[in-house]
């Protein structure tokens, strides 16, 4: 039995390619769609937070997810200032010295201590003081004076010799005592030296402290004796005035005259020098002759010129044939003194030769 196939209209067969493509069409898009619908948020209803689940919250009582892209902006923000902070950085270190330390801060100079403040000056040295000048010694003061000599005790002056002690006055004469007055001249541990005008009348006062003898006689008490000797005399010269030359006449260099030889220290001793018209200097000293075992004597000499008394000095005189060599007074235009203060136990030289010698002579 034969059959016969049906035939296929060509317009049919078109029909059914054309039917295929739009069911794949269709097939694409509906695919599409639930790719899009899965990407949509879905929203729960809720009646609070605790109805949704960790990574959503309840808005108008449906659970929609939370919106992480606020959080995704500020990293990206974060992101973009860390990038620029490396370029920063990156450029920085290309400006820097390739010779500086790349741990330095860049604001401080090449050859700056990296321990040192970048805002001070790099001339200065890293512990000093950045208010301090640069050109000043390190080790000295900040307070003190630049232009004073950093070995300089910071309490004198800055126009104070260093050698001078910071207790003196800054005008006061260094071989001055500390504590001494320097407007004070007036003799003493007070007096160094004083001017005066050229002089009429120049008087010398030997005092000593009397001893407690009932009835004084000679070689009994203590003698002591005043000497007032041009310069280049010896003490007890002939040129000297003393108890065995109580007079003197020096030509244009005036008269000089003992009052008394005292020997007991009841009375002092009084030297005259007047009447001179040309200057010079002159010594003025005591000799102990003889203790007679009396003991040490408290000697004091007063000098006036023209009525002021300029001097006032006093010494321990502890035996006989010790000496006592008190002040030199050098008269001219101006006058002046000068404290000698200098003590001799043993007396010996020249300028001592025509000293009596002591208690083996008995005035």
């Amino acid at each position: 039995m034969s059959m016969k196939m049906p035939s296929i209209h060509c317009a049919n067969a078109k029909s059914l390619l054309c039917g295929a493509f739009v069911a794949s069409i269709l097939l694409l898009a509906t695919v599409a769609c639930e790719g899009l619908w899965s990407d949509l948020p879905t929203f729960e209803s809720c009646d609070g937070q605790s109805d949704c689940s960790a990574d959503a919250e309840c808005i108008n009582g449906q659970c929609v997810a939370a919106d992480n892209s606020g959080q995704e902006n500020s990293e990206n923000s974060n992101g973009d200032q860390n990038q620029n902070e490396s370029s920063e950085n990156y450029n920085s270190h290309q400006n820097q010295d390739p010779s500086q330390d790349p741990n330095q801060d860049p604001n401080q100079a090449p050859n700056q201590d990296p321990n040192q403040d970048p805002n001070q000056d790099p001339n200065q040295a890293p512990n000093q003081d950045p208010n301090q000048d640069p050109n000043q010694d390190p080790n000295q003061d900040p307070n003190q004076d630049p232009n004073q000599d950093p070995n300089q005790d910071p309490n004198q002056a800055p126009n104070q010799d260093p050698n001078q002690d910071p207790n003196q006055a800054l005008n006061q004469d260094p071989n001055q005592e500390p504590n001494q007055d320097p407007n004070n001249s007036s003799g003493g541990e007070n007096s160094t030296e004083e001017t005066f005008p050229f002089p009429e009348l120049v008087h010398i006062q030997l005092s000593w402290d009397p001893d407690d003898i009932d009835e004084p006689t000679v070689g009994s008490g203590t003698d002591l004796g005043i000497h007032y000797a041009p310069a280049g005399s010896p003490w007890g010269g002939d040129d000297t005035v003393y108890w065995d030359n109580l007079e003197q006449d020096w030509g244009d260099a005036g008269d000089a005259s003992l009052d008394i030889d005292e020997r007991w220290g009841v009375y002092p001793e009084n030297i005259l020098h007047q009447g001179m018209t040309t200057g010079g200097t002159y010594r003025v000293g005591v000799h102990c002759f003889c203790d007679n075992d009396n003991g040490s004597s408290t000697a004091t000499v007063k000098i006036w010129i023209d009525s002021e008394l300029v001097v006032e000095e006093t010494q321990v005189v502890e035996a006989s044939g010790h000496f006592w060599h008190v002040v030199d007074i050098h008269l001219g235009e101006p006058s002046t003194f000068e404290i000698i203060d200098e003590y001799y136990e043993e007396p010996d030289g020249e300028e001592f030769e025509a000293l009596p010698s002591g208690c083996t002579q008995v005035p």
